[in-house]
Protein backbone atom coordinates (compact mmCIF):
# COMPACT_ATOMS: atom_id res chain seq x y z
CA UNK A 1 0.00 0.00 0.00
CA UNK A 2 2.87 2.53 1.08
CA UNK A 3 4.46 1.54 -2.67
CA UNK A 4 1.23 2.22 -4.42
CA UNK A 5 1.22 5.71 -2.52
CA UNK A 6 4.69 6.52 -3.13
CA UNK A 7 4.07 6.03 -6.80
CA UNK A 8 1.50 7.76 -7.12
CA UNK A 9 2.74 10.69 -5.08
CA UNK A 10 5.98 10.48 -7.54
CA UNK A 11 3.23 10.41 -10.95
CA UNK A 12 0.93 13.60 -9.10
CA UNK A 13 4.44 15.68 -8.88
CA UNK A 14 5.73 14.69 -12.25
CA UNK A 15 2.55 15.89 -13.81
CA UNK A 16 2.52 19.19 -12.13
CA UNK A 17 6.07 19.81 -13.33
CA UNK A 18 5.09 19.39 -16.44
CA UNK A 19 1.61 21.33 -16.39
CA UNK A 20 3.68 24.37 -15.08
CA UNK A 21 6.33 24.16 -17.70
CA UNK A 22 3.10 23.66 -19.95
CA UNK A 23 1.69 26.74 -18.66
CA UNK A 24 5.03 28.85 -18.93
CA UNK A 25 5.26 27.82 -22.66
CA UNK A 26 1.15 28.38 -23.38
CA UNK A 27 1.45 31.95 -21.51
CA UNK A 28 4.94 32.77 -23.62
CA UNK A 29 3.13 31.85 -27.49
CA UNK A 30 -0.67 33.10 -26.35
CA UNK A 31 0.87 37.08 -25.64
CA UNK A 32 2.27 36.51 -29.32
CA UNK A 33 -0.23 35.35 -30.45
CA UNK A 34 -2.78 37.96 -28.76
CA UNK A 35 0.03 40.93 -29.74
CA UNK A 36 1.57 40.40 -32.99
CA UNK A 37 2.52 44.16 -32.56
CA UNK A 38 6.05 44.30 -30.66
CA UNK A 39 5.60 46.75 -27.64
CA UNK A 40 8.17 49.03 -26.97
CA UNK A 41 9.28 49.38 -23.87
CA UNK A 42 12.18 51.84 -24.37
CA UNK A 43 14.07 53.50 -27.36
CA UNK A 44 16.79 56.65 -27.34
CA UNK A 45 19.04 58.20 -29.54
CA UNK A 46 21.75 57.08 -27.44
CA UNK A 47 22.76 55.97 -23.88
CA UNK A 48 25.31 58.06 -21.19
CA UNK A 49 25.02 55.78 -18.51
CA UNK A 50 24.19 51.59 -18.18
CA UNK A 51 23.96 50.27 -14.49
CA UNK A 52 23.96 46.46 -14.01
CA UNK A 53 23.30 45.30 -10.65
CA UNK A 54 23.89 41.76 -9.18
CA UNK A 55 24.00 39.93 -5.58
CA UNK A 56 27.47 39.50 -6.47
CA UNK A 57 28.24 43.05 -8.42
CA UNK A 58 27.44 46.46 -9.45
CA UNK A 59 28.37 47.61 -12.50
CA UNK A 60 27.99 51.34 -13.99
CA UNK A 61 29.05 52.54 -16.96
CA UNK A 62 29.61 55.92 -18.34
CA UNK A 63 30.71 57.82 -21.63
CA UNK A 64 33.85 59.75 -21.11
CA UNK A 65 34.74 61.62 -24.38
CA UNK A 66 32.35 59.35 -27.23
CA UNK A 67 34.39 55.99 -25.34
CA UNK A 68 32.56 53.77 -22.67
CA UNK A 69 34.41 53.29 -19.58
CA UNK A 70 33.91 51.36 -16.23
CA UNK A 71 32.76 54.48 -14.01
CA UNK A 72 34.58 53.60 -10.82
CA UNK A 73 37.83 52.69 -11.81
CA UNK A 74 37.67 54.77 -15.71
CA UNK A 75 41.60 53.00 -15.91
CA UNK A 76 39.94 49.76 -16.14
CA UNK A 77 40.96 47.79 -19.58
CA UNK A 78 37.54 47.68 -21.31
CA UNK A 79 36.76 45.97 -24.26
CA UNK A 80 33.78 48.65 -24.85
CA UNK A 81 32.42 46.46 -27.76
CA UNK A 82 30.25 44.52 -24.86
CA UNK A 83 28.93 48.02 -23.40
CA UNK A 84 28.17 48.59 -26.86
CA UNK A 85 25.79 45.47 -26.79
CA UNK A 86 23.75 46.44 -24.11
CA UNK A 87 23.28 49.91 -25.64
CA UNK A 88 22.23 48.60 -29.06
CA UNK A 89 19.71 45.89 -26.88
CA UNK A 90 18.36 49.28 -24.99
CA UNK A 91 18.15 51.93 -27.71
CA UNK A 92 15.47 49.75 -29.32
CA UNK A 93 13.69 47.64 -26.54
CA UNK A 94 10.65 45.77 -27.89
CA UNK A 95 8.12 43.35 -25.97
CA UNK A 96 7.02 40.04 -28.17
CA UNK A 97 4.22 39.80 -25.18
CA UNK A 98 3.24 40.76 -21.58
CA UNK A 99 2.09 38.66 -19.12
CA UNK A 100 -1.25 40.06 -17.22
CA UNK A 101 -1.25 37.83 -14.67
CA UNK A 102 0.62 35.26 -12.91
CA UNK A 103 3.13 34.95 -9.61
CA UNK A 104 6.75 36.74 -10.42
CA UNK A 105 8.36 34.05 -8.38
CA UNK A 106 7.27 31.40 -11.49
CA UNK A 107 9.05 34.09 -13.60
CA UNK A 108 11.99 34.38 -11.92
CA UNK A 109 11.52 37.78 -11.03
CA UNK A 110 11.06 37.37 -6.69
CA UNK A 111 14.78 37.16 -7.05
CA UNK A 112 16.33 38.87 -10.17
CA UNK A 113 19.42 37.80 -11.98
CA UNK A 114 19.97 41.37 -12.26
CA UNK A 115 18.36 45.06 -12.27
CA UNK A 116 19.12 47.18 -15.55
CA UNK A 117 19.36 51.09 -15.35
CA UNK A 118 20.00 53.21 -18.40
CA UNK A 119 20.08 56.67 -18.43
CA UNK A 120 19.19 58.27 -22.28
CA UNK A 121 21.47 61.01 -23.94
CA UNK A 122 18.30 63.51 -23.68
CA UNK A 123 18.05 62.48 -19.41
CA UNK A 124 15.41 59.77 -19.24
CA UNK A 125 15.51 56.64 -17.74
CA UNK A 126 14.82 53.40 -17.74
CA UNK A 127 14.57 50.55 -15.41
CA UNK A 128 13.81 47.01 -15.31
CA UNK A 129 14.42 43.86 -13.66
CA UNK A 130 15.55 40.20 -15.61
CA UNK A 131 13.99 37.03 -14.59
CA UNK A 132 14.69 33.96 -15.84
CA UNK A 133 15.14 32.36 -19.36
CA UNK A 134 12.67 30.45 -20.97
CA UNK A 135 14.07 28.05 -23.49
CA UNK A 136 11.94 26.94 -25.28
CA UNK A 137 10.21 30.19 -26.42
CA UNK A 138 13.40 31.59 -26.60
CA UNK A 139 12.47 34.86 -24.53
CA UNK A 140 13.24 36.34 -21.25
CA UNK A 141 10.99 37.76 -18.40
CA UNK A 142 11.78 41.09 -17.36
CA UNK A 143 9.93 43.49 -15.42
CA UNK A 144 9.48 47.56 -15.60
CA UNK A 145 6.83 49.88 -14.53
CA UNK A 146 4.95 47.00 -12.70
CA UNK A 147 4.33 44.91 -15.32
CA UNK A 148 5.74 41.48 -16.92
CA UNK A 149 7.17 41.51 -20.35
CA UNK A 150 8.67 38.91 -22.54
CA UNK A 151 11.38 39.72 -25.06
CA UNK A 152 14.29 37.74 -27.09
CA UNK A 153 16.12 35.81 -24.68
CA UNK A 154 19.49 37.49 -26.49
CA UNK A 155 18.44 40.89 -24.16
CA UNK A 156 19.41 39.20 -21.07
CA UNK A 157 22.86 37.46 -22.72
CA UNK A 158 23.88 40.86 -23.37
CA UNK A 159 24.01 41.83 -19.31
CA UNK A 160 25.28 38.60 -18.14
CA UNK A 161 28.92 39.31 -17.99
CA UNK A 162 30.92 40.03 -15.65
CA UNK A 163 33.54 42.51 -15.27
CA UNK A 164 36.83 40.99 -15.23
CA UNK A 165 34.87 39.03 -18.74
CA UNK A 166 34.90 42.69 -20.38
CA UNK A 167 38.23 43.20 -20.23
CA UNK A 168 40.43 43.84 -23.25
CA UNK A 169 41.70 40.41 -24.25
CA UNK A 170 43.32 41.91 -27.88
CA UNK A 171 46.87 41.43 -28.32
CA UNK A 172 49.43 42.78 -25.97
CA UNK A 173 50.51 45.14 -28.70
CA UNK A 174 49.80 46.62 -32.13
CA UNK A 175 52.49 47.62 -33.64
CA UNK A 176 55.63 46.23 -36.24
CA UNK A 177 58.73 44.94 -35.01
CA UNK A 178 60.10 47.72 -36.74
CA UNK A 179 58.86 49.94 -34.60
CA UNK A 180 60.36 48.60 -31.43
CA UNK A 181 63.47 50.11 -29.84
CA UNK A 182 64.68 47.07 -27.72
CA UNK A 183 63.70 44.10 -25.63
CA UNK A 184 64.99 43.53 -22.35
CA UNK A 185 64.62 39.54 -20.76
CA UNK A 186 65.13 38.19 -17.41
CA UNK A 187 64.75 34.61 -16.05
CA UNK A 188 66.54 32.03 -14.25
CA UNK A 189 69.13 31.91 -16.97
CA UNK A 190 70.30 36.11 -16.32
CA UNK A 191 69.42 38.86 -17.78
CA UNK A 192 70.23 40.32 -21.68
CA UNK A 193 68.80 43.12 -23.97
CA UNK A 194 68.04 43.27 -27.18
CA UNK A 195 68.30 47.04 -29.24
CA UNK A 196 67.63 47.69 -32.41
CA UNK A 197 70.04 49.50 -34.87
CA UNK A 198 67.49 50.17 -38.11
CA UNK A 199 70.54 51.23 -40.58
CA UNK A 200 72.71 48.54 -39.48
CA UNK A 201 75.83 48.57 -36.91
CA UNK A 202 78.85 50.36 -37.17
CA UNK A 203 81.53 49.05 -39.98
CA UNK A 204 79.60 48.63 -42.99
CA UNK A 205 77.59 45.18 -41.39
CA UNK A 206 74.60 47.44 -42.60
CA UNK A 207 72.31 43.43 -42.49
CA UNK A 208 73.19 43.26 -38.81
CA UNK A 209 70.10 45.09 -37.69
CA UNK A 210 70.02 43.74 -33.68
CA UNK A 211 72.66 43.97 -31.13
CA UNK A 212 73.45 43.27 -27.77
CA UNK A 213 73.39 46.32 -25.04
CA UNK A 214 77.31 45.69 -25.50
CA UNK A 215 77.28 46.28 -29.40
CA UNK A 216 77.95 42.51 -29.72
CA UNK A 217 75.89 41.53 -32.79
CA UNK A 218 72.46 39.81 -32.38
CA UNK A 219 70.45 37.44 -34.77
CA UNK A 220 67.89 39.85 -36.42
CA UNK A 221 65.67 37.21 -36.81
CA UNK A 222 65.26 35.62 -33.68
CA UNK A 223 65.35 39.03 -32.40
CA UNK A 224 61.93 39.62 -33.97
CA UNK A 225 60.80 36.54 -33.19
CA UNK A 226 61.16 37.46 -29.70
CA UNK A 227 59.23 40.68 -30.34
CA UNK A 228 56.46 39.37 -32.20
CA UNK A 229 55.93 36.25 -29.57
CA UNK A 230 55.81 38.63 -27.08
CA UNK A 231 53.51 41.86 -28.52
CA UNK A 232 51.40 38.99 -30.35
CA UNK A 233 50.07 37.20 -26.46
CA UNK A 234 46.38 37.01 -26.55
CA UNK A 235 44.97 37.01 -23.34
CA UNK A 236 42.50 33.78 -22.90
CA UNK A 237 40.78 35.09 -19.50
CA UNK A 238 41.38 38.06 -17.16
CA UNK A 239 42.28 36.38 -13.83
CA UNK A 240 42.32 39.80 -11.57
CA UNK A 241 42.12 43.63 -11.78
CA UNK A 242 44.56 45.37 -9.44
CA UNK A 243 45.23 42.14 -7.54
CA UNK A 244 46.31 42.05 -3.96
CA UNK A 245 49.19 40.25 -2.24
CA UNK A 246 47.71 37.16 -1.67
CA UNK A 247 46.09 36.85 -5.35
CA UNK A 248 49.84 37.82 -7.09
CA UNK A 249 51.33 34.79 -4.90
CA UNK A 250 48.69 32.25 -6.04
CA UNK A 251 49.81 32.78 -9.21
CA UNK A 252 53.37 33.02 -8.76
CA UNK A 253 53.81 36.57 -9.17
CA UNK A 254 55.69 37.49 -6.14
CA UNK A 255 58.71 35.80 -7.85
CA UNK A 256 58.22 35.82 -11.42
CA UNK A 257 59.66 33.11 -13.96
CA UNK A 258 60.31 35.46 -15.99
CA UNK A 259 60.41 39.21 -17.24
CA UNK A 260 59.97 40.72 -20.48
CA UNK A 261 59.80 44.50 -21.47
CA UNK A 262 59.65 46.05 -24.60
CA UNK A 263 60.62 49.42 -25.65
CA UNK A 264 58.70 51.43 -28.84
CA UNK A 265 58.36 54.85 -30.33
CA UNK A 266 55.15 55.54 -28.17
CA UNK A 267 56.25 53.95 -24.57
CA UNK A 268 56.83 50.49 -22.94
CA UNK A 269 55.33 47.13 -22.12
CA UNK A 270 55.95 45.01 -18.82
CA UNK A 271 55.33 41.32 -19.09
CA UNK A 272 56.00 39.28 -15.58
CA UNK A 273 55.18 35.44 -16.23
CA UNK A 274 54.06 34.03 -13.49
CA UNK A 275 53.20 29.81 -12.43
CA UNK A 276 51.66 27.60 -14.82
CA UNK A 277 47.85 26.88 -14.02
CA UNK A 278 45.95 23.66 -13.64
CA UNK A 279 44.81 24.02 -17.12
CA UNK A 280 48.31 24.45 -18.44
CA UNK A 281 48.08 27.80 -19.29
CA UNK A 282 50.51 30.81 -17.47
CA UNK A 283 49.30 33.87 -15.64
CA UNK A 284 51.29 36.61 -16.36
CA UNK A 285 51.13 40.09 -14.57
CA UNK A 286 51.13 43.23 -16.90
CA UNK A 287 51.37 46.08 -14.29
CA UNK A 288 51.36 49.25 -16.58
CA UNK A 289 47.85 47.80 -17.06
CA UNK A 290 46.98 46.61 -13.25
CA UNK A 291 45.64 43.26 -14.78
CA UNK A 292 46.92 39.54 -14.47
CA UNK A 293 45.55 37.56 -17.32
CA UNK A 294 46.09 33.71 -18.42
CA UNK A 295 47.75 33.27 -21.43
CA UNK A 296 48.63 29.82 -23.69
CA UNK A 297 51.87 27.99 -22.98
CA UNK A 298 54.03 28.43 -25.72
CA UNK A 299 55.49 32.53 -25.60
CA UNK A 300 55.64 32.69 -21.57
CA UNK A 301 57.85 29.28 -21.95
CA UNK A 302 59.70 30.69 -24.54
CA UNK A 303 60.51 33.58 -22.03
CA UNK A 304 60.82 31.22 -18.70
CA UNK A 305 63.47 29.08 -20.95
CA UNK A 306 65.63 31.08 -23.10
CA UNK A 307 68.91 32.78 -23.16
CA UNK A 308 71.17 35.19 -24.37
CA UNK A 309 73.13 32.54 -26.59
CA UNK A 310 69.98 31.86 -28.63
CA UNK A 311 70.21 35.25 -29.84
CA UNK A 312 73.66 35.37 -30.91
CA UNK A 313 74.01 36.46 -34.32
CA UNK A 314 74.23 33.50 -36.55
CA UNK A 315 74.84 35.27 -39.73
CA UNK A 316 78.87 35.03 -41.03
CA UNK A 317 79.62 37.35 -43.81
CA UNK A 318 76.80 41.01 -42.64
CA UNK A 319 78.26 42.99 -45.55
CA UNK A 320 76.36 44.62 -48.17
CA UNK A 321 77.18 44.32 -51.65
CA UNK A 322 77.11 47.91 -52.83
CA UNK A 323 80.42 48.43 -50.53
CA UNK A 324 82.36 45.98 -52.02
CA UNK A 325 84.75 46.02 -55.35
CA UNK A 326 86.02 42.51 -55.49
CA UNK A 327 87.43 39.58 -53.16
CA UNK A 328 90.18 37.30 -53.67
CA UNK A 329 89.63 33.81 -52.30
CA UNK A 330 92.42 31.95 -51.07
CA UNK A 331 91.85 27.85 -50.63
CA UNK A 332 94.49 24.78 -50.97
CA UNK A 333 97.01 26.79 -52.53
CA UNK A 334 95.35 28.40 -55.49
CA UNK A 335 93.86 32.41 -55.20
CA UNK A 336 90.63 33.21 -57.17
CA UNK A 337 89.60 37.03 -57.73
CA UNK A 338 86.28 37.82 -57.97
CA UNK A 339 84.89 41.41 -59.49
CA UNK A 340 81.41 42.45 -57.78
CA UNK A 341 80.85 45.23 -60.39
CA UNK A 342 80.18 42.29 -63.09
CA UNK A 343 77.75 39.97 -61.96
CA UNK A 344 77.03 36.29 -62.67
CA UNK A 345 80.10 34.04 -60.48
CA UNK A 346 80.43 36.77 -58.43
CA UNK A 347 77.06 37.31 -57.35
CA UNK A 348 76.47 33.84 -56.27
CA UNK A 349 79.48 33.81 -54.61
CA UNK A 350 78.32 36.80 -52.65
CA UNK A 351 74.87 35.71 -52.13
CA UNK A 352 76.11 31.64 -51.09
CA UNK A 353 78.39 33.81 -48.38
CA UNK A 354 76.02 36.13 -46.76
CA UNK A 355 73.19 33.27 -46.69
CA UNK A 356 76.08 31.26 -44.27
CA UNK A 357 74.58 30.57 -41.30
CA UNK A 358 76.32 29.61 -37.88
CA UNK A 359 75.10 26.07 -36.30
CA UNK A 360 76.15 26.74 -33.28
CA UNK A 361 78.99 29.04 -31.29
CA UNK A 362 82.34 27.84 -29.90
CA UNK A 363 84.82 29.05 -27.20
CA UNK A 364 87.88 28.40 -28.59
CA UNK A 365 89.36 28.47 -31.93
CA UNK A 366 91.17 25.45 -33.69
CA UNK A 367 95.08 26.10 -33.95
CA UNK A 368 96.98 25.62 -37.51
CA UNK A 369 96.46 27.61 -40.65
CA UNK A 370 93.59 28.95 -42.80
CA UNK A 371 92.21 26.34 -45.31
CA UNK A 372 90.06 29.09 -46.57
CA UNK A 373 90.78 32.87 -46.76
CA UNK A 374 88.15 35.23 -48.38
CA UNK A 375 89.41 38.96 -48.79
CA UNK A 376 86.68 41.49 -49.91
CA UNK A 377 87.40 44.84 -50.76
CA UNK A 378 86.13 48.26 -51.08
CA UNK A 379 86.44 51.64 -53.08
CA UNK A 380 88.11 53.21 -49.46
CA UNK A 381 91.77 51.43 -49.52
CA UNK A 382 91.63 51.39 -45.53
CA UNK A 383 88.94 49.36 -45.37
CA UNK A 384 88.45 45.53 -46.07
CA UNK A 385 86.94 42.24 -44.79
CA UNK A 386 88.86 39.05 -44.06
CA UNK A 387 86.87 36.24 -43.63
CA UNK A 388 89.01 32.86 -42.21
CA UNK A 389 87.44 29.25 -41.97
CA UNK A 390 89.56 26.75 -40.34
CA UNK A 391 88.98 23.16 -40.21
CA UNK A 392 86.90 22.86 -36.59
CA UNK A 393 86.30 19.12 -36.36
CA UNK A 394 84.94 16.38 -39.17
CA UNK A 395 81.50 18.26 -39.41
CA UNK A 396 82.41 21.89 -39.33
CA UNK A 397 84.49 24.97 -40.03
CA UNK A 398 84.97 27.98 -37.61
CA UNK A 399 85.26 31.26 -38.39
CA UNK A 400 85.97 34.60 -35.79
CA UNK A 401 85.09 37.24 -38.29
CA UNK A 402 82.57 39.06 -35.75
CA UNK A 403 84.62 38.59 -33.03
CA UNK A 404 83.09 35.72 -32.01
CA UNK A 405 83.77 31.92 -32.93
CA UNK A 406 80.86 30.47 -35.59
CA UNK A 407 80.57 27.04 -36.34
CA UNK A 408 79.63 26.48 -40.01
CA UNK A 409 78.80 23.25 -41.81
CA UNK A 410 81.49 21.56 -43.94
CA UNK A 411 78.75 20.77 -46.73
CA UNK A 412 77.74 25.13 -46.73
CA UNK A 413 81.83 25.53 -47.27
CA UNK A 414 81.98 22.82 -49.54
CA UNK A 415 79.21 24.56 -51.42
CA UNK A 416 80.38 27.74 -51.41
CA UNK A 417 84.05 27.28 -53.11
CA UNK A 418 82.02 24.45 -55.98
CA UNK A 419 81.12 28.06 -57.04
CA UNK A 420 84.51 28.84 -57.93
CA UNK A 421 84.83 25.23 -59.64
CA UNK A 422 87.26 24.35 -56.60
Amino acid sequence: MKRRRLVALVVTAGISVLMIAGYLIYTALAAKEEEPQQTVLFSAEGISEISIMRSEEELTFVRQGGDWVYAPDRDFPLNTAYVGDMEDALASLTAVGMIDKGDPAVYGLSTPACRIRAVALDGRVFECEVGSVNETADIVYIRTGGAIYMVSSGFARRFSHTLLAMAERGKLLEIEASQVKSVALENANGRFELVQHPDGLPGGFDKLTWAFADASPADAQKAKELVTAVTGMRPTVCVAYKPDEQTMAACGLDAPAATAVISYGGGSLTVHVGSQSEDGQYYAWLPDRKVVYAFDPQTPELLADTDAGDYMNRQVFPVGYSRLTYATVEHGGDSVRLDFKEYGKAWDFYYALTSLRAEGIAHEQPAGDADVRITAYTEDPQVTYTVVFRKYDDDFYSTDFLGYIQLVNKRDIQGLLSILGA
